[in-house]
This record gives C-alpha cells, sequence and structure tokens, in this order.
C-alpha cells in the first residue's frame, strides 16, 4: 500500500490527517469512505491477522458512515470491507437522516 492511496480522516482543512486510534481492545480505522481505501482496509486487516496470529472478528466489526456517504454506497462499502454495519441506539447507521 502506498500512503498516497489511503487518505484517511481530516477534522477541519487545517488540521492532521487522522487514520486510526487504537484502545486496549478496539482499534477505529477513518477513511475517506472511497472503495479503494475500503479494500486497502480489508487488506490491511488480512496482514494484521496473518502477522500476529491473531483473527479479526468480521462479524462483530461494524462501519459508521458520515452523512456525506449515500445510503447505497455504505452498504456497498460495507461488502468490501467485509463487516456488518453498525447500530448506534437500535438505528442503523445506514439509515436515512429521518430515522
Amino acid at each position: 500500500m502506498m500512503r498516497r492511496d489511503y487518505k484517511g480522516f481530516k477534522q477541519s482543512r487545517s488540521g492532521p490527517v487522522i487514520s486510526h486510534l487504537l484502545f486496549t481492545d478496539d482499534c477505529l480505522i477513518f477513511s475517506g469512505g472511497t472503495t479503494k481505501e475500503c479494500r486497502i482496509i480489508r487488506r490491511l486487516l488480512e496482514v494484521y491477522s496473518i502477522a500476529t496470529g491473531r483473527c479479526v472478528n468480521f462479524d462483530r466489526s461494524g462501519m459508521c458512515f458520515s452523512k456525506a456517504v449515500s445510503l447505497e454506497k455504505g452498504k456497498r462499502l460495507v461488502v468490501v470491507v467485509g463487516v456488518r454495519h453498525v447500530r448506534y441506539l437500535g438505528i442503523p447507521s445506514l439509515a436515512t437522516r429521518n430515522k
């Protein structure tokens, strides 16, 4: 993976790029929401599993999207990474704004 292929996330135009946050037993990975970046994320998780001998539980992993990502695009990206969508307070993250 080349660094320019993965853009991460910026909170503001002048802010730093955030690619990930690591916690004791959780990892948050940020991206620009492109299919290419989701393929890179999937590959990184596979390489991590091979390198560490630890399995990523894709059934317990999920994705959240900003309002800039359409419902249709979100559904496609979930399939690319191979995870389920995330629920927040019982509402699917892929739900339309009025829900």
